[in-house]
Protein backbone atom coordinates (compact mmCIF):
# COMPACT_ATOMS: atom_id res chain seq x y z
CA UNK A 1 0.00 0.00 0.00
CA UNK A 2 1.54 3.52 -0.66
CA UNK A 3 1.36 5.92 1.33
CA UNK A 4 3.00 9.28 2.20
CA UNK A 5 6.88 8.71 1.84
CA UNK A 6 6.69 5.66 0.58
CA UNK A 7 8.81 5.77 -2.65
CA UNK A 8 6.89 4.85 -6.13
CA UNK A 9 7.41 4.83 -9.50
CA UNK A 10 4.98 6.23 -12.65
CA UNK A 11 4.53 8.61 -15.68
CA UNK A 12 2.53 11.98 -16.28
CA UNK A 13 -0.78 11.35 -17.64
CA UNK A 14 0.42 14.40 -19.67
CA UNK A 15 3.60 12.92 -20.97
CA UNK A 16 5.48 15.15 -19.41
CA UNK A 17 8.46 14.43 -17.73
CA UNK A 18 9.06 11.84 -14.43
CA UNK A 19 9.86 13.58 -11.52
CA UNK A 20 8.13 14.38 -8.43
CA UNK A 21 4.57 14.76 -8.13
CA UNK A 22 1.00 14.48 -6.04
CA UNK A 23 -0.83 11.95 -6.70
CA UNK A 24 -3.99 10.01 -5.22
CA UNK A 25 -2.60 6.87 -3.06
CA UNK A 26 -5.00 4.86 -5.74
CA UNK A 27 -3.07 6.00 -8.58
CA UNK A 28 0.18 4.49 -7.42
CA UNK A 29 2.12 1.45 -6.36
CA UNK A 30 5.05 1.23 -4.25
CA UNK A 31 8.19 -0.36 -5.51
CA UNK A 32 9.18 -0.31 -1.43
CA UNK A 33 9.99 -3.98 -0.45
CA UNK A 34 9.98 -5.31 -3.78
CA UNK A 35 13.84 -6.16 -5.66
CA UNK A 36 12.32 -4.42 -8.99
CA UNK A 37 14.69 -2.06 -10.80
CA UNK A 38 12.63 1.27 -10.99
CA UNK A 39 13.16 1.46 -14.70
CA UNK A 40 11.98 -1.94 -15.53
CA UNK A 41 8.72 -0.52 -12.97
CA UNK A 42 8.13 2.59 -15.30
CA UNK A 43 8.84 1.27 -18.50
CA UNK A 44 5.95 -1.82 -17.75
CA UNK A 45 3.06 1.15 -17.41
CA UNK A 46 3.20 1.91 -21.35
CA UNK A 47 3.19 -1.52 -22.60
CA UNK A 48 0.23 -2.28 -20.51
CA UNK A 49 -1.34 0.84 -21.82
CA UNK A 50 -0.63 0.02 -25.41
CA UNK A 51 -2.18 -3.28 -24.63
CA UNK A 52 -5.20 -1.98 -23.12
CA UNK A 53 -5.75 0.02 -26.03
CA UNK A 54 -4.59 -2.52 -28.48
CA UNK A 55 -7.32 -5.51 -27.21
CA UNK A 56 -10.21 -2.68 -26.35
CA UNK A 57 -9.86 -0.41 -29.32
CA UNK A 58 -8.30 -2.34 -32.78
CA UNK A 59 -9.00 -5.93 -32.02
CA UNK A 60 -12.26 -5.60 -29.77
CA UNK A 61 -11.78 -8.56 -27.17
CA UNK A 62 -14.95 -9.55 -25.98
CA UNK A 63 -15.56 -11.83 -22.85
CA UNK A 64 -14.91 -15.46 -23.08
CA UNK A 65 -12.76 -15.06 -26.46
CA UNK A 66 -9.11 -16.33 -25.91
CA UNK A 67 -5.80 -15.00 -27.09
CA UNK A 68 -2.52 -16.33 -28.50
CA UNK A 69 0.30 -14.04 -27.85
CA UNK A 70 3.93 -15.04 -30.04
CA UNK A 71 7.27 -13.63 -28.37
CA UNK A 72 5.36 -13.98 -24.95
CA UNK A 73 7.98 -13.14 -22.79
CA UNK A 74 9.12 -10.01 -24.80
CA UNK A 75 9.11 -6.33 -22.84
CA UNK A 76 6.41 -5.47 -25.52
CA UNK A 77 4.27 -9.07 -25.86
CA UNK A 78 4.49 -9.55 -21.64
CA UNK A 79 1.97 -7.03 -20.80
CA UNK A 80 -1.12 -8.67 -22.91
CA UNK A 81 -1.48 -11.61 -20.70
CA UNK A 82 -2.75 -9.83 -17.60
CA UNK A 83 -4.54 -7.19 -19.67
CA UNK A 84 -6.42 -9.73 -21.56
CA UNK A 85 -7.53 -11.82 -18.42
CA UNK A 86 -8.97 -8.44 -16.59
CA UNK A 87 -11.03 -8.03 -19.62
CA UNK A 88 -12.23 -11.28 -19.73
CA UNK A 89 -10.12 -14.12 -22.09
CA UNK A 90 -10.94 -17.22 -21.77
CA UNK A 91 -8.02 -18.47 -22.62
CA UNK A 92 -4.49 -17.14 -23.06
CA UNK A 93 -1.56 -19.12 -24.85
CA UNK A 94 2.05 -18.08 -25.57
CA UNK A 95 4.86 -18.74 -28.10
CA UNK A 96 8.35 -18.27 -27.27
CA UNK A 97 11.70 -19.69 -28.77
CA UNK A 98 12.69 -23.49 -27.36
CA UNK A 99 15.35 -21.55 -26.13
CA UNK A 100 13.13 -19.76 -23.52
CA UNK A 101 10.59 -22.67 -22.59
CA UNK A 102 12.52 -22.81 -19.00
CA UNK A 103 11.89 -19.18 -18.81
CA UNK A 104 8.49 -19.58 -19.67
CA UNK A 105 7.25 -22.36 -17.03
CA UNK A 106 8.73 -19.93 -14.26
CA UNK A 107 6.91 -16.66 -15.45
CA UNK A 108 4.55 -15.49 -13.25
CA UNK A 109 2.43 -13.84 -16.10
CA UNK A 110 -1.18 -15.37 -16.83
CA UNK A 111 -0.59 -17.68 -19.51
CA UNK A 112 -2.58 -21.45 -19.83
CA UNK A 113 0.10 -22.77 -21.62
CA UNK A 114 3.35 -21.85 -23.82
CA UNK A 115 4.67 -23.32 -26.51
CA UNK A 116 7.57 -23.54 -28.67
CA UNK A 117 7.00 -21.29 -31.43
CA UNK A 118 8.99 -23.64 -33.95
CA UNK A 119 6.18 -26.50 -33.97
CA UNK A 120 3.54 -24.09 -35.04
CA UNK A 121 0.88 -25.11 -36.15
CA UNK A 122 0.79 -28.41 -35.00
CA UNK A 123 2.24 -27.77 -31.44
CA UNK A 124 -1.10 -26.51 -30.55
CA UNK A 125 -3.23 -29.29 -31.63
CA UNK A 126 -5.88 -27.39 -33.82
CA UNK A 127 -6.53 -25.13 -30.92
CA UNK A 128 -7.96 -21.37 -32.71
CA UNK A 129 -7.88 -18.31 -31.41
CA UNK A 130 -9.98 -15.13 -31.53
CA UNK A 131 -6.98 -12.72 -30.59
CA UNK A 132 -3.41 -13.17 -32.41
CA UNK A 133 -1.13 -10.60 -30.87
CA UNK A 134 2.06 -10.89 -33.16
CA UNK A 135 5.23 -8.27 -32.37
CA UNK A 136 7.62 -11.15 -33.84
CA UNK A 137 6.67 -11.80 -37.86
CA UNK A 138 7.93 -13.82 -40.30
CA UNK A 139 6.95 -17.68 -40.27
CA UNK A 140 4.83 -16.94 -37.31
CA UNK A 141 2.82 -14.22 -38.89
CA UNK A 142 1.88 -17.11 -41.91
CA UNK A 143 1.62 -20.05 -39.43
CA UNK A 144 -0.79 -17.26 -37.37
CA UNK A 145 -3.35 -17.21 -40.05
CA UNK A 146 -3.99 -21.02 -39.52
CA UNK A 147 -4.40 -20.51 -36.01
CA UNK A 148 -7.19 -18.34 -36.27
CA UNK A 149 -10.80 -19.07 -35.17
CA UNK A 150 -13.88 -17.58 -38.10
CA UNK A 151 -13.51 -14.20 -37.26
CA UNK A 152 -10.11 -13.65 -36.05
CA UNK A 153 -8.33 -10.81 -35.18
CA UNK A 154 -4.37 -10.29 -35.83
CA UNK A 155 -2.54 -7.74 -34.42
CA UNK A 156 0.68 -7.29 -36.35
CA UNK A 157 3.10 -5.32 -34.22
CA UNK A 158 6.49 -5.32 -35.18
CA UNK A 159 9.30 -3.53 -34.18
CA UNK A 160 12.40 -2.60 -35.77
CA UNK A 161 15.51 -1.86 -34.23
CA UNK A 162 17.45 0.82 -36.21
CA UNK A 163 21.31 1.10 -36.17
CA UNK A 164 22.10 4.01 -34.24
CA UNK A 165 23.62 6.14 -37.06
CA UNK A 166 19.84 5.96 -38.23
CA UNK A 167 18.10 6.36 -35.30
CA UNK A 168 19.52 9.69 -34.08
CA UNK A 169 18.45 11.29 -36.87
CA UNK A 170 14.59 9.27 -36.98
CA UNK A 171 12.97 12.16 -35.37
CA UNK A 172 13.25 14.27 -38.69
CA UNK A 173 12.46 11.26 -40.84
CA UNK A 174 9.34 10.52 -38.63
CA UNK A 175 7.87 13.64 -39.82
CA UNK A 176 8.18 12.79 -43.16
CA UNK A 177 6.95 9.52 -42.18
CA UNK A 178 10.25 8.05 -44.23
CA UNK A 179 10.03 5.33 -41.30
CA UNK A 180 7.41 3.20 -42.63
CA UNK A 181 6.05 2.69 -39.03
CA UNK A 182 9.26 1.38 -37.56
CA UNK A 183 9.90 2.49 -33.96
CA UNK A 184 13.18 3.57 -33.61
CA UNK A 185 15.31 2.74 -30.43
CA UNK A 186 18.83 3.71 -29.49
CA UNK A 187 21.43 2.69 -27.01
CA UNK A 188 22.13 4.48 -23.67
CA UNK A 189 25.52 7.02 -24.53
CA UNK A 190 27.84 6.66 -22.06
CA UNK A 191 28.22 9.89 -20.19
CA UNK A 192 30.61 12.26 -21.37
Amino acid sequence: MSGHGSRAHGHPADGGVPGTDLAPAGLVASTEGYDIDPALAVSVVPNAAMAHVALTRVAHLAEGESVLVHGALGGFAAAFPGIARQLGASRVVGTVRAGKLAAASATRLPYDQVVDSTGLPHALSGQKFDVVIDPVGGALRSHSLALMAPGGRLLAAEVDVLPFAQAVTAHQRMESRDLNGRIALTPDLPAA
